[in-house]
């Protein structure tokens, strides 16, 4: 027999496997939502001034976590949230980290660095809500 929400609607494998991030500790939240993203945004910010492929490999990474983390959550509106807020200290961790290493960009950041959280907010919005769609659909 397959397993089922409250509601009756099956759940697939991964929806069990995933626990939702409501029923975490307080310290499994705070690292999930909030030590994670600002310490792989900081690698991805010293492997910015190494190589742009690597750099952008990372990046697609974070973008996989970004629906994993959304797909941690009841909804996409939950899910959204959950992202910008993550997005954005990702995006502080590139600049934090890129500052710390003192090294040349390899790829670029544009013509307003600052920006990046911002950018990456927005991402990890559009990234969450996919995760948290996902998630309600299962």
């Amino acid at each position: 027999m397959a397993a089922v929400d409250a509601e009756g609607r099956p759940v697939s494998a991964l929806a069990r496997l995933m626990v939702p991030f409501a029923e975490r500790s307080p310290v499994e939240r705070v690292l999930g939502a909030l030590v994670v993203p600002v310490v792989f945004g900081a690698l991805c910010g010293v492997v910015l001034g190494w190589t742009a492929a690597g750099y952008w490999a990372l990046q697609v990474v974070a973008a996989l976590g970004g629906v994993l983390g959304g797909f941690e959550h009841r909804s996409a509106s939950e899910g959204a949230r959950r992202g910008a807020a993550s997005g954005v200290l990702f995006g502080a961790g590139i600049l934090l980290g890129h500052a710390v290493a003192g090294t040349n960009a390899e790829a670029s950041l544009g013509s307003m660095p600052g920006l990046l959280p911002v950018i990456t907010g927005v991402a990890g919005c559009v990234f969450g809500a996919v995760g948290g769609a996902l998630r309600a659909r299962h």
